[in-house]
C-alpha cells in the first residue's frame, strides 16, 4: 500500500510569492514524461539516446523529488502524489498519477538557515536540490526559512538523480 504525498499549488503565505502557483504538479508530471522517454527508448543509436539524456538532465525544469519531515521514507516504498482540490484539509484529494516509486532518499537538515546533505554542510547556492526540487535557489531558501531546525528527507523519485 502506498503512502499519500500531497504537493502545494500554490506558494505558502509565509513565502514572499504568496498564493502564486509553483507548478510542481507540471514539473512532476514532465519529469516522468522525460523518465518513460529514456525508459522506453528502444532506439539503436546510442548518440541519439545520449542527446536525450543530456536534454533531459540539463536544459529542462522538472520535479524530481520532494522534502518532507521525520525519518519515514526508504528505497521501494510507493508513494500516491495527490493535490488538495480546494482548500487544503477542507476538500477532497485529487489524484495525480498512479502510484510512484521511491528510487532513492536523502538525510536533508536546514539549521539556522545552515543546509545539510546526509549529515554534511553544502552550499545550496551552487546544489542542485533546489531546481530538482521544482524551485529556484532564491525560493527555496525562503520556502525553508521559518523552518529554523528542519530535518527530513528528499524522496526521490527519479533514478537518474544522485547526490
Amino acid at each position: 500500500m502506498s503512502k499519500v504525498i500531497i504537493f502545494s499549488r500554490f506558494f505558502p503565505a509565509y513565502h514572499p510569492r504568496k498564493g502564486e502557483p509553483t507548478f510542481f504538479v507540471e514539473k512532476m508530471w514532465t519529469d516522468l514524461f522525460w523518465q518513460h522517454i529514456i525508459d522506453n527508448n528502444n532506439m539503436d543509436d546510442p548518440l541519439l539516446e545520449e542527446e536525450i539524456k543530456n536534454f533531459y538532465t540539463k536544459t529542462w525544469e522538472g520535479k524530481s523529488h520532494t522534502i518532507r519531515a521525520g525519518n519515514r521514507w526508504k528505497v521501494g516504498d510507493w508513494f500516491s502524489p495527490r493535490v488538495w482540490s480546494g482548500k487544503p484539509y477542507n476538500s477532497k484529494q485529487i489524484l495525480l498519477t498512479p502510484p510512484i516509486e521511491v528510487k532513492a532518499v536523502y538525510h536533508f537538515k536546514q539549521k539556522n538557515g545552515v543546509f545539510y546533505l546526509n549529515h554534511k554542510k553544502i552550499n545550496i547556492q551552487k546544489s542542485d536540490i533546489p531546481v530538482n526540487d521544482g524551485l529556484s535557489t532564491d525560493d527555496f531558501i525562503k520556502w525553508f526559512r521559518p523552518y529554523r531546525n528542519f530535518e527530513g528527507q528528499i524522496i526521490c523519485w527519479n533514478k537518474e538523480i544522485k547526490y
